[in-house]
């Protein structure tokens, strides 16, 4: 076969080796996050809470799992507004696909866009997944 399958390498700048740098894969996983974090919950799973803006959207903030290098600046998402739910009484899905507003390096306020639901101004929310196949991504970097 032509496969070559190595592990346990660790690339040095320099001509001086240094111990091998043994990390778990938390660590791993925190200092990837640092530039982009996906979040995927469950069916029915929630992203975050906030209130109703203007009755025809949330505002909604969803905490990153660790801090962020820089503040993100774009939002992946599923491409599908069904794909998510405003939740105040009741879910309905929602009626354009989520946008990042502000964020800060630990969190970021999404906007779930549902409109003619007839949700009362500043009223409490939640936003969630209508499947097991929406997400958000969060970059803190350019995709």
């Amino acid at each position: 076969d032509a496969t070559f399958e190595i592990t346990g390498v660790q690339l040095e700048v320099g001509s001086q080796a240094t111990a091998f740098e043994h990390r778990s894969t938390g660590e791993e996983l925190a200092l990837c996050q640092r530039y982009y974090f996906r979040f995927t919950p469950s069916t029915h799973g929630f992203y975050g809470v906030g209130n109703v803006d203007g009755g025809n959207q949330g505002q909604v903030i969803v905490n990153f799992p660790t801090e962020m290098r820089v503040k993100p600046t774009s939002l992946e998402t599923t491409g599908s507004a069904g794909h998510y739910q405003l939740r105040v009484n009741s879910s309905v899905s929602c009626t354009g696909v989520p946008t990042i507003d502000s964020t800060t390096t630990v969190n970021g306020m999404v906007i779930p866009a549902a409109s003619s639901h007839g949700f009362t101004d500043k009223s409490g929310a939640f936003f969630r997944a209508a499947n097991n196949t929406s997400y958000l991504g969060f970059a803190g970097c350019e995709l």
